[in-house]
Parts: C-alpha cells; structure tokens; sequence
C-alpha cells in the first residue's frame, strides 16, 4: 500500500564528517550485510569507493517474482541475496561467508511501533521474522534517515550480528 517498510538512509548531507556520512551513504545506511563494521568498497572522498564489489551474477525472474545477485568485496567476503514473493509477502535469503569477524545483517525500517520478540518484529499487521542457520543475535537499535537533504529523521533497524559463515532467511509479512 505504499509504504516503504525496508530502506535505505538516503543521503542527509555531503558536507558531514566522514563517520556520519557512512551512516547514510556507507554500507551502514542500506539494507544489507556488513563485514567487520567496515564499508563494502573503502571510502576514498566523499564521492569516491575503491575496490568496487566483483559480482558474480545478477538474476531476475520476472514470472516467478525472484531477483538474485551475489558479489565478493576486496577482503574476500561474500554475499548472495534472494529476494522472492511469498503468500502475503516477501522472503529474503543471504547467504555469507569469508574470513570476517562479525557479520550484521541489518534491516533499516519504517518509522513506527515496532516490537521484538526473540527473532520476530512487528509493527500492527506487519511481521518481519529472520531465521538464522548459525548462532546469531537479534536486536533492534535506531539510526536515522535522511528523505530531503539536510533533514534527517528517527528510524528503527533491526541488526542479525553473528560470527560465522551463515545463511538468513527473512519473511516479510503483510497480514490483513
């Protein structure tokens, strides 16, 4: 119905110092898995990454409603995600592995009343429930976003910490 329930930070401001810029436009600031609090491609200014991600394929199903992509960062981490369509939903599927010492998952979410019981967070009929076939932490912190330049904003995100190899499985599900 409209609402942008996973997203990413936005930008904010070009002109902030380097630790704050990674948060909206650094791995921190999207969606995704990020190995040893570090950014995917290491910052080299403000506009600039070096050592661009090496993906190994990109797939997308538009009849079944299933996109894929892997890639392996300059530290030889890598990152397989599997976005499907699911009854009532959505299912995410990354798969990681490399030589990293913690791994997080996170998910940046809608502003709102998001609740956490164990691995499951909702908010009213919004249920999103992650699966992880290793040990791992689940939690919910905040951060913010950035939707027009120069103003940022309060946002929930759910972060999956775990310290190995690891597959995730995450259900997004709308219910009426």
């Amino acid at each position: 119905n409209g609402i942008n329930w996973v997203r990413d930070a936005g930008s904010h401001s070009y002109a902030i110092n380097l630790r704050d810029l990674d948060e909206f436009s650094g791995t921190k600031g999207h969606s995704t898995v990020q190995f040893d609090n570090k950014n995917q491609m290491p910052r080299i200014s403000r506009f600039l990454f070096s050592d661009w991600l090496t993906p190994h394929f990109m797939d997308c199903n538009t009849d079944n409603h299933i996109i894929s992509s892997a890639y392996t960062d300059y530290r030889k981490n890598y990152h397989c995600r599997t976005i499907s369509r699911i009854n009532k939903g959505w299912r995410i599927d990354d798969l990681v592995s490399g030589h990293f010492s913690i791994g997080i998952l996170r998910f940046l979410l809608c502003p709102g009343e998001w609740v956490q019981t164990k691995n499951k967070f909702q908010n009213g009929n919004t249920i999103i429930e992650i699966n992880s076939k290793n040990k791992a932490s689940y939690m919910m912190s905040s951060g913010y976003q950035s939707l027009f330049y120069m103003e940022k904003s309060k946002i929930p995100i759910i972060e999956v910490s775990f310290n190995q190899e690891n597959s995730l499985t995450t259900k997004v599900i709308f219910e009426n």
